[in-house]
């Protein structure tokens, strides 16, 4: 492994426990049992998502952040907009250096799609555009209908059923062709 893929992997604690985190830490992990995405739609709340938030912190190399943005998905939005808001604003220690959150803003993951395309065509979205975006995510399938960038929470929403879902239906089937249980989908994922 390069070094500089040892360098965009960092170590970050939470609660205790050390985690390596970053894009290139699946080299490392070997792509182990348990180095996977967790499921479950409580996720922003668990001690895995703190430490893909720090290490977030600690690719940025930034000591400021005056306005961060975070998406979720659309059926956890009520649940979990709150906790973000509270858990991912302030002070925190990333791998040594304090880093400060000014500013929290909480937004549907699909509304992201909308801002990018924004941003890729260099030009404003517009309040008077209708939008529609399907997110086909790896946890959640989420869609989204916008009026410029504002959520029209009528038209949208979102189901526990993702990429991870297609991906256990090939592990079930491979397992029936092996004669024996088969469940890492990380693999399969790769």
């Amino acid at each position: 492994i390069h070094d500089d893929l040892i360098e965009q992997i960092y170590t970050v604690h939470v609660n205790g426990v050390d985690f390596s985190v970053g894009p290139h830490v699946k080299l490392v992990a070997g792509g182990a049992a348990g180095a996977g995405r967790a499921l479950n739609e409580d996720y922003p709340t668990t001690v895995n998502y703190k430490a893909l938030f720090l290490g977030a912190l600690a690719h940025l190399e930034a000591t400021q952040i005056e306005v961060l943005v975070m998406g979720l998905p659309v059926n956890t939005m009520k649940k979990h907009k709150n906790f973000v808001l509270n858990e991912f604003r302030g002070e925190f220690d990333v791998c040594g250096k304090k880093v400060i959150v000014n500013n929290v803003f909480v937004i549907p993951q699909p509304i992201g799609a909308i801002l990018h395309y924004g941003e890729s065509i260099n030009t404003q979205i517009s309040a008077d555009d209708t939008y529609l975006v399907n997110d086909f995510g790896y946890g959640t399938s989420d869609w989204v209908t916008a009026k410029g960038s504002k959520t029209i929470e009528s038209r949208s929403d979102g189901e526990t059923i993702g990429v991870s879902t297609i991906l256990k239906s090939v592990a079930s089937l491979i397992s029936r062709d092996i004669g024996r249980k088969f469940s890492e989908i990380e693999r399969i994922d790769d």
